[in-house]
């Protein structure tokens, strides 16, 4: 308990976050399956998809619901993640400004789900597995590239190392300028992971031809393209899963969701006319 009023503290949790997961971690904190559970997470090397899958059960088992339930696992998590932080001498700070995005992702599970919470919690494993890091702005993560692209000047193979830029929500404007710190700080920090050069990558529905165009030329998002190389276009399977990150809506029925911004409603009426939700895949290359 004491780490996770910490935990909690540490990462400026809202006040009402933080009740509703003191009191889940209430129904659950003298069982000695969840100990177990929590001694899963030893190293960076873990399987993070079967570590959600076994916590699941018992939030199940002890009725707790599987969103706070996995807000209240990721926290706990992060007292061994600390150590590992230490371990590898990343800093203290690294680590803050880093899994403050648990906050920034529980805003957004109440927003879309009306509860505190987490609804996208596989997002969380490169997080673990020290893949993952916020600086600045943006968040940097250790990937692979998504597709095959060649022309006269370069050939990238899908598969090759890359690191991929993430934009999280957070509540703070897609500023051109705090971008380019962003991305400063980590050719930097990313230096070591890679050899001659680093391939930056980003797929997002951000870079998705429709996005720019509904956004305009005066726009961060579009200032924002203009650091990539647009190369491909990525078909999202299935569209009723994003509209979340659209609306903030947890619903399929275009009738109901809320047109309140310009980009909202240009695409509310794009998608209700037939119109499909895409990603965009840019590059670009830093060389040392």
């Amino acid at each position: 308990m004491n780490y996770l009023n910490k935990i909690l503290s540490d990462l400026s949790f809202d006040r009402e976050a933080q009740k509703e997961v003191i009191k889940a971690y209430s129904l659950i904190k003298d069982k000695n399956d969840i100990k177990k559970i929590l001694n899963l997470y030893k190293n960076e090397n873990v399987d993070f998809p079967k570590l959600i899958n076994t916590w699941q059960i018992v939030l199940k088992k002890y009725h707790v619901g599987i969103e706070i339930g996995d807000l209240m696992f990721c926290l706990l998590l992060c007292e061994k993640l600390e150590k590992l932080y230490k371990k590898h001498k990343l800093p203290h700070k690294l680590f803050i400004e880093t899994m403050t995005d648990l906050r920034y992702k529980a805003i957004e599970c109440k927003l879309v789900k009306k509860k505190w919470g987490l609804f996208v919690t596989p997002w969380y494993g490169s997080f673990f597995k020290l893949k993952l890091f916020s600086l600045g702005r943006l968040q940097f993560e250790v990937y692979t590239f998504l597709v095959d692209y060649h022309d006269k000047n370069i050939t990238l193979k899908k598969g090759q190392p890359c690191l991929n830029v993430h934009i999280p929500r957070n509540g703070e404007r897609l500023d051109i300028k705090e971008v380019k710190k962003s991305i400063a700080r980590a050719k930097k920090f990313f230096k070591p992971y890679f050899k001659n050069y680093i391939l930056f990558s980003c797929d997002s529905w951000f870079l998705y031809k429709k996005t720019l165009e509904f956004a305009g030329k005066d726009s961060n998002i579009y200032r924002f393209s203009q650091l990539f190389h647009l190369i491909d276009t990525i078909e999202v399977p299935h569209q009723e899963e994003e509209m979340w990150r659209l609306f903030d809506a947890d619903t399929k029925d275009l009738n109901k969701l809320k047109a309140d911004t310009t980009l909202r409603k240009k695409y509310l009426k794009y998608l209700k006319s037939g119109g499909k939700i895409g990603l965009g895949v840019g590059y670009f290359i830093y060389r040392f």
